[in-house]
């Protein structure tokens, strides 16, 4: 789950700003803090994928999004 996120966060270049090991590890204690169970934890692996994979459609039909 915590590989997807990152790729989702890259996807996104969520961290063009920010410092990818400290987001990342911030993450990590989030989720340990309250374990999550399979149901969540898949829930947030489709979405980080999701997100990846709309990226990448975007890529190949040539649109730009950029929201800042």
């Amino acid at each position: 789950m915590f590989a997807d996120v990152e790729a989702a966060l890259w996807a996104i270049e969520f961290f063009k700003t920010r410092q990818a090991e400290a987001v990342l590890r911030t993450v990590r204690e989030v989720v340990h803090r309250t374990p999550l169970d399979e149901r969540e934890a898949k829930l947030l692996r489709a979405m980080a994928i999701e997100v990846v994979k709309y990226r990448e459609r975007l890529a190949r039909s040539g649109i730009h999004v950029d929201r800042e």
